[in-house]
C-alpha cells in the first residue's frame, strides 16, 4: 500500500502555504455564495472574511523569504476578494 501526498515536492514551504491559503480562500467564496441557510452563512463568515488576510501574510512571508510574488505561482484568477499586489515598500 502506498500513500501519496498531492504537496508537488518542487515547491518551497513557502509556495505550499500560499497554495493552501489560495485555496482555502477559493473554497469559501462559492460556497458563501452558494449556501441558502443564514445560520450557515453565520458561521462560515467570519472564517471567509478572515481567509484574506491569512493568503496575503503568507504572500508576504514568500515574498521575504523566497524573493518572488504568489502571484508567479497562484492561478491566474484569483477569487474576487483576493489579489496580490507585488509590494512597493
Amino acid at each position: 500500500m502506498t500513500c501519496e501526498s498531492p504537496v508537488d515536492p518542487g515547491e518551497s514551504w513557502w509556495e505550499q502555504l500560499v497554495h493552501h491559503e489560495y485555496n482555502e480562500c477559493s473554497l469559501y467564496h462559492p460556497f458563501m455564495e452558494q449556501e441558502g441557510d443564514p445560520a450557515v452563512t453565520a458561521i462560515s463568515e467570519p472564517h471567509r472574511d478572515t481567509e484574506p488576510e491569512h493568503s496575503h501574510i503568507a504572500a508576504d512571508l514568500m515574498r521575504r523569504h523566497d524573493g518572488r510574488e504568489a502571484a508567479e505561482v497562484c492561478a491566474p484568477s484569483p477569487p474576487n476578494a483576493l489579489t496580490f499586489e507585488p509590494d512597493t515598500s
